[in-house]
Formats: structure tokens, sequence, C-alpha cells
């Protein structure tokens, strides 16, 4: 398998599939489902089994893994990149980011990330998505009162949230997760169901994401991993533009984006990472729009790349009405964004997102400023969870 040129757009060339109808769309007028209110959220799939260990000469993503105790309990983690807690001969990792662009129709509207929608936008929002701050690194973060240099966004809260370990003083002051960009050809997809809310520059679609979650990894993966190149060793992001996800029914609604893993049949069971995203331009979630979605899959794929990394119990904050017991650093804050990110005359939006010392009780934080959270919405860790 060929792998991509590093940070070099493949040629636009179009890969169509198209599926057999199971059910008609549902086309809503309004710009609110005949459900209910839209609710924004976002959502794990976690790896099944067992991580497995798979030959060398096989690619594969660069984790470490390492424990932590609260209470008496030991919890075992891993994320990605080298480990930050021990000094590094070589403390930065990049990671290559296939972005595939998903052309998504339901019924007769096509969700197109490729180009702007009509009069509503000057830029398509694939083309926003690449030069944003998720990628981009000429923006200086300030977190808590502590400079991360120019950088991309979730670099510096990697950065910031280890704070103890990643200054002149720690261990690891040249630590970095950085990530590099590879736009891969679009590909079109027709839903076998889905719903359309909204109209104009506020058009909204919803598809099943149990359906779209099968057909990504049984689909999807054999066809990017023939044609782009796309290994373990990578983190493919499928993009969509103001298209969400509902699990069950159109009801329960929405996920605006996930990340996942699974063994990968064709690299020996080899952990495979991926997220659909959503660039929502529809406005229909406020303050949960462009690219506060892919901050928050972005961070918590570096986080919890398993999506199975445990925590004492949490909850009643943010998306999360109950109890929950996972490392997703962008859950407890979800809505909840940084100060505004102009690039290229566009204001991005970035979600807040909370420190590793915030799950797991740590007291003073390993964060910037002693805080537990990226701008210190959080100055104290995580209440147990009843």
């Amino acid at each position: 398998m060929s792998k991509p040129s590093a940070g070099r757009s493949r040629p636009a060339l179009v890969l169509v599939v198209v599926l057999a109808a199971a059910a008609m769309s549902m086309v809503v007028a309004s710009g609110a489902s005949a459900k209910g209110a839209l609710k924004a959220r976002t959502a794990v799939r976690p790896l099944k089994g067992a991580y497995h260990k798979v030959s060398p000469d096989v690619p594969q993503l660069q984790t470490w893994s390492s424990k932590v105790k609260v209470s008496g309990v030991t919890y075992h983690y891993t994320m990605v990149g080298t480990n930050v807690q021990k000094k590094q001969k070589h403390p930065s990792t990049t990671v290559t980011v296939p972005v595939i662009p998903l052309i998504i129709k339901i019924g007769s509207t096509k969700f197109d990330p490729t180009k702007p929608l009509g009069s509503c936008e000057s830029e398509s929002a694939l083309d926003r998505f690449t030069a944003s701050p998720i990628f981009d690194s000429t923006t200086t973060y300030n977190m808590n009162g502590v400079s991360e240099g120019p950088t991309q966004y979730v670099d510096a809260f990697q950065r910031a949230e280890f704070d103890k370990f990643t200054k002149s003083s720690g261990k690891n002051p040249g630590y970095h997760v950085l990530l590099n960009p590879v736009v891969e050809p679009a590909i079109k997809i027709t839903a076998p169901a889905g719903e359309v809310t909204g109209s104009g520059c506020s058009v909204l679609g919803r598809v099943d994401i149990d359906w779209f979650d099968n057909y990504v990894i049984n689909t999807l993966f054999p066809q990017v991993e023939a044609s782009d190149g796309v290994t373990p060793a990578q983190f493919p992001l499928f993009l969509v533009r103001s298209l969400v996800w509902y699990q069950g029914s159109f009801g329960n609604c929405c996920i605006l984006g996930y990340h996942g893993a699974f063994n990968n049949p064709d690299f020996g069971g080899a952990l495979q990472t991926y997220s659909p995203t959503d660039m929502d331009l529809s406005g229909q979630f406020g303050s949960i729009t462009d690219t506060s979605v892919a901050a928050h899959e972005v961070a918590e794929w570096i986080n919890d790349p398993t999506g199975g990394n445990p925590t004492p119990l949490w909850g009643h904050i943010g998306q999360v009405s109950g109890c929950q017991g996972n490392l997703e650093v962008g859950d407890p804050l979800t809505g909840t964004n940084m100060p505004l990110v102009n690039l290229g005359g566009f204001n991005y939006h970035l979600q807040e997102l909370a420190y590793f010392s915030w799950f797991y009780h740590q007291s003073p934080s390993w964060g910037t400023g002693g805080k537990y959270s990226d701008n210190g919405t959080f100055t104290t860790f995580a209440a147990h969870c009843p």
C-alpha cells in the first residue's frame, strides 16, 4: 500500500458509493426536529476486546501507557504520543491525519464539505477545516496565564495539561503531539435513511450512527486503505458538513462527532483509531459550531485512543447527565469554548477541555496555573459521582 505524501493534498478524484435505500428519508421544513428541540453531544465507540500486540513491522499508532492511583484504586491508561512523565530523547510525536471528506446525500439534499453552500460561505467547510487551529500552528495559546507558544490547539492543550513535565524545569520541555493533515479524495454516499431539517444556510442532515459506523469500518476502511494508503499508524478523520448522527430514532439526536477504535484485520488486528467529525455551519447548536467539535474529538482521541481509559466516576456536568467513568476530556465542558481564534478572517470556535488532573483528583494539579481545565473554568478536581 502506498502512503500519502506528508502535507500534500491528493487529486480531486471522487469515489462513488451508493447504498440501497432501506427506508424513506424524512424532510422537516423547520429548523427544529419534528421530535423536539435539537441537543448537541458527542460520543465514543470504544475498542471491543483486547488491545492486540502485533508484529513490529506492522504500521502502528505511537502510544504510551501508565497508571495512576486514586483513593487506593489503580487506573491504567493509554495515550497517543510518548510518555510525558519520563524523560524522552525525542519527546515530540507527529501523526498523519488523512482528512477524508464525505459527500452524503439524504433524499434530494446533498451535504458536501468540499464546496461552499451557495451564498452562505465564501470557502468550503473542507478548506475552513484544514486551515483551522486544529492543524494551523501560528497561534500562541495562553492557558491559565502560561504561554504554550505558537502551535496547534490540541497540542497546546496536551502541553498545558501536563505542565509539570513540559516546561523548561520539567522532564520534557520539547513535548508535542502534532497532526499532519493530508486531504484525501472525497467519497460520495447516498444514505439509506435520514432526516433533513432547516433550509438554506441552516440546513442540517441526520443519519443513523449504528448504520454509519458499521459502514465506515467494513466498507470505507478497506477502500481508503487500498486507495489512500491509510494505516493504523494514522488517524483518519472522516469530515462531514452540517451532518449529525442519531441513535435508534430521529428523536435521539444529535451526535456531532465521535472517535472510535477497532482491531484492524487488514493489519493483523492492530489498533485502528478514527473519527467522523462534523464541521457544523448550520448554526443550530449555538456555541457548538465549526471546529469546536473537532477540538473535542481530537483531544479525546489523544487522551483516550481506545475509548476505554477508566477514571473515578464523575458526572452531572457538561453533556453528562448521569455518572461516567472514562478519560473523555471534552465531555465535562461540552458547549464551553475558548476565546475565538481568527485565521484568514474566520473566527474559529474551540472547546475548552478538562485536564488529566481533574479526572484523577490530583492536588495540586499538573496543569497550567494549578487549574483543572485549559481556560480555567475548572478550579478543583471532579466531584465524586454517586
